[in-house]
């Protein structure tokens, strides 16, 4: 996971050596970069906006509307050696990328650790291993809306953000049809759900035609499938963090939280009381976990295991990190996401790495049990191989 932590802070990894993937997922800002559309290393704008990486190990599709890219490393190529739009621009000089790596030699031996036993270590295809490991243990949660749904800490929510939650789970409003589950993003995979499937939705932001079509510059999901009623569609994103990675939609063209705009379902954005809800979101950590090793098998799926007396989220191959759902009393009561109250516990062992979000501008990459810290963009010392 440190080898992936070093990698997705290495400005190398672009054709300038300027941009690095923390670039366009700043921690400071949940993992968003704060642009309508995101930024390439060439200056060249991206056609949509970078999305959050908070709990990504568990989403079931990736980008903003392709339902056939179902794993980070599938979807890394786009970014890393796309040309149209440019983003990192590797796709012309990956050699040299990996021959600076390997011999530099505190990366020639993290990837010797990490991929053992092969004859060529330092290798793209392990570079992309490494980095999705890593983004795969940021995980979020412990926010003042997770100690209520899971701590039943009544306190947690005022009463502005309790009529919020009313509202967004109602058929009003209906703002939960879409972001539903933990990650309030749709369905997630997890080994009882291998299978299940991204949310899609057109929200009615555009209608250039009177029929619901959209700009030809950026159509959505009928792009990827070709079918018209996937017009406009894209995918549901999650709304962890909401606090900061604004500006929002697909194409930044939502300024700030309230703006709304009319075609929204049933005015989910513009709604008395539901800004101050989805801020109980924010309040967060998100947490890497640091194995003793750095060689990190990359198959699988998290996987969830149930039993009476507990159930618990757990990476099975993938360095996912686990959290874990204990009961608070042995009857336990269905919440309004239709998931069970308890404590939800994110294990955190000795040496972790992470992001705190108690205030963007104190948010840093921390080594805990240590005084040793680190900040946007560079990560060390934290991630120091």
């Amino acid at each position: 996971m440190l080898l992936g932590c070093r990698l997705f802070f290495e400005a190398r990894l672009s054709s300038t050596g300027d941009y690095s993937c923390a670039s366009c997922h700043q921690p400071r800002l949940a993992f968003t970069d704060g642009r309508a559309l995101a930024l390439g290393a060439t200056g060249e704008t991206v056609r949509r906006g970078a999305m959050s990486l908070a709990n990504v190990a568990y989403t079931s599709a990736y980008t903003w509307a392709s339902s056939t890219q179902k794993t980070l490393e599938s979807q890394m190529a786009q970014p890393l050696f796309g040309t149209h739009p440019v983003e990192m621009g590797l796709a012309r000089q990956p050699t040299r990328l990996l021959e600076e790596l390997a011999d530099e030699e505190r990366y020639a031996s993290a990837f010797r650790q990490s991929f053992p036993g092969e004859a060529q270590a330092v290798s793209m295809f392990n570079t992309i291993k490494a980095i999705a490991a890593f983004e795969r243990t940021l995980i979020s949660g412990r926010s003042a809306f997770d100690r209520y749904i899971y701590d039943d800490e009544r306190g947690a929510l005022n009463e502005s953000a309790t009529r919020g939650m009313a509202l967004f789970y109602s058929g009003r409003v209906g703002c939960s049809e879409c972001h539903s589950g933990f990650n309030l993003s749709g369905a997630v995979v997890h080994q009882r759900r291998p299978d299940a499937a991204a949310v899609f939705a057109n929200t009615g932001l555009y209608n250039v035609d009177g029929q619901g079509s959209y700009p030809k510059s950026d159509m959505g999901l009928i792009e990827d499938t070709g079918r018209a009623s996937d017009m406009g569609k894209f995918r549901v994103p999650t709304l962890r963090n909401i606090a900061l990675t604004a500006p929002y939609m697909h194409d930044g063209s939502i300024a700030v939280q309230g703006q709304g705009h009319e075609g929204h379902r049933a005015g989910c954005h513009r709604a008395a009381g539901l800004a101050g809800f989805l801020e109980q979101s924010h309040r967060q950590r998100i947490c890497g976990r640091r194995e003793a090793r750095l060689s990190l098998p990359l198959s699988g799926q998290p996987s969830v295991h149930v039993s009476r007396t507990e159930a618990s989220v757990a990476a099975r191959g993938d360095g996912a990190p686990m959290a874990r759902l204990l009961p608070s009393s042995p009857r336990r009561t269905s919440g309004p996401m239709g998931l069970k109250k308890g404590i939800m516990q994110t294990a955190m062992p000795a040496g972790a790495l992470s992001c705190f979000f108690e205030r963007p501008s104190k948010a840093s990459w921390q080594l805990q049990g240590s005084s040793q810290c680190c900040r946007s963009p560079r990560p060390a010392p934290g991630c120091e191989l």
